[in-house]
């Protein structure tokens, strides 16, 4: 590949997965986050915010052994996607809800974890909000709905 063609393809990569409604992360074998997308800034990251930063220090404590699982096999089923909700951390400590396809890639000079996310935080909230008006519309017998 020429160094054209290479500077191309990292424009386009990056064109793509920053602009992006997608969180799109690379991961080291040891969770380490090594690019995360321009997107994190929905979370309230900055571009370089999250580098260095371990995936596992951003989930909620009671999520970490599912996602350590789901991880777990993405590396066992090397190219295929296993999805997950979760929540993670925003910049101001509050907690967000995620849904994650994680894909691990293996090349000759070594492997990492792609993360692919949504928050899903809101889309959570109005399906808990329909579930509660349909029970309480349950609960009374004599109820109208318009």
């Amino acid at each position: 590949m020429s160094k054209d063609e290479e500077y191309y393809r990292m424009r386009y990569f990056h064109l793509m997965h920053d602009d992006g409604m997608d969180m799109h992360a690379i991961l080291s074998d040891d969770g380490i986050i090594l690019y995360a997308s321009k997107s994190f800034q929905e979370l309230g990251y900055g571009p370089s915010d999250l580098d260095g930063k371990t995936f596992k220090e951003l989930l909620h404590p009671l999520d970490v052994k599912e996602v350590e699982v789901a991880m777990h096999h993405a590396r066992q089923r090397m190219g295929q996607s296993i999805t997950t909700q979760h929540h993670f951390k925003h910049s101001d400590g509050s907690w967000r809800i995620l849904e994650t396809r994680f894909r691990y890639e293996h090349e000759d000079d070594g492997g990492g974890m792609v993360i692919c996310s949504r928050d899903i935080t809101k889309v959570r909230a109005q399906e808990t909000e329909v579930l509660t008006l349909g029970k309480v519309v349950e609960l009374m017998p004599d109820a109208v709905v318009i």
